[in-house]
């Protein structure tokens, strides 16, 4: 939470309601609006690698067009561009430390057209990346708290790698023991998981996404590089998953970003100020027979073009199949929208 602040739900009630009265809640960004969030921050990191004046000025047009998407919120204060929230609607919260979830966020309407979505990126507290994991569980338990009591939620995403390997665990049973929420009465819960799993397929060439068996596999002995934040290296959930997804003569090397996501959090208007720093951080590993790269921070997703240009193959994110996931568990508990009156987001910023 900002300075001089309280803490737990209140202080987050607070935090949140002045800065949606302010510049975002009056912003219904359609679906249209979200993926041109996700997908310019990834053109706007295509000529990066270019040195020439003509590439950087690519790069920073691109950029200025995800900050003014972003935060395009006066026109929305004066243009009706989508409906209102139906008061007593049910929605589906994305969380995440800052613009990383995005991403997340845009793949799930391309799959789910009616529904009513509320994103939080807890910015005063960005990157989740380096932050211990009491804290972690402590600060998406409080955002749980106030999104589910204040803004009925039916379903969260936990929209960050890192959160979703420390604290989803702990949503799904302590948080909702503790508020006596148990069956119905509890909201569904749904994380993303590093893509570690379509990057092997892609080795192996059984062919995964875009990318189809006559695509230029690389030889057996090929390794899986996985992009993680500090604090996800350490957790048992992502070192079982990636332990599980190994074969013979693949190896996953797993490699620590460090500020990798607070970089990108900081310069999400031009993100050619930090190709240099981006490619020192991925050098260590450019001789290792790289084949496939998995994105294991949701912040990472907005520099992917960078990261294939960089390697050289495909890089793969865990977006698509945690939009298919939220589907199947909204069908699964009953949840999905009835109603036929596209789609509305709130963006909260606290």
């Amino acid at each position: 939470m900002q300075k001089g602040t309280g803490g737990g739900r209140a202080g987050i009630k607070k935090i949140a309601h002045g800065a949606a009265i302010s510049d975002e809640k009056a912003a219904p960004i359609i679906v249209a609006g979200v993926e041109k969030i996700a997908q310019t921050a990834t053109l706007a990191t295509e000529k990066v690698v270019s040195t020439t004046a003509e590439g950087r000025r690519a790069v920073s047009n691109a950029a200025v067009e995800i900050k003014s998407v972003a935060h395009a919120t006066t026109a929305a204060k004066t243009k009706k561009i989508a409906p209102a929230m139906t008061m007593g609607a049910k929605k589906i919260a994305f969380v995440d430390s800052g613009y990383g979830g995005i991403s997340t966020l845009a793949a799930a309407m391309g799959l789910l057209q009616n529904e009513d979505f509320i994103y939080l990126a807890d910015q005063s507290h960005s990157p989740y990346g380096n932050k211990s994991a009491d804290f972690i569980k402590q600060r998406v338990g409080q955002i749980c708290d106030y999104l589910f009591f204040d803004h009925q939620i039916k379903a969260f995403v936990i929209a960050c790698n890192t959160a979703t390997a420390i604290g989803i665990d702990f949503l799904r049973d302590d948080w909702c023991a503790k508020r006596g929420l148990f069956g119905k009465s509890a909201p569904v819960f749904v994380g993303v998981e590093p893509a570690i799993k379509p990057a092997l397929d892609y080795l192996l060439g059984r062919g995964i996404g875009g990318f189809v068996k006559d695509s230029p596999v690389r030889e057996s002995a090929a390794s899986i590089l996985c992009l993680v934040t500090n604090a996800t290296a350490k957790q048992p959930r992502f070192l079982k998953l990636a332990k599980n997804h190994t074969a013979e003569n693949t190896k996953i090397i797993i490699a620590p970003m460090g500020d990798l996501a607070y970089l990108i959090e900081q310069n999400i208007a031009n993100l050619s100020k930090i190709s240099d720093k981006i490619a020192a951080l991925l050098s260590p590993y450019a001789a290792q027979n790289i084949g496939a790269v998995v994105l294991g921070c949701t912040h990472y997703c907005l520099v992917k073009p960078f990261v294939e240009r960089f390697f050289g193959c495909p890089a793969f994110d865990g977006n698509a199949g945690t939009a298919k996931r939220l589907v199947a568990v909204l069908s699964q508990n009953d949840l999905l929208s009835s109603a036929e009156s596209g789609s509305f987001v709130e963006f909260l910023r606290v």
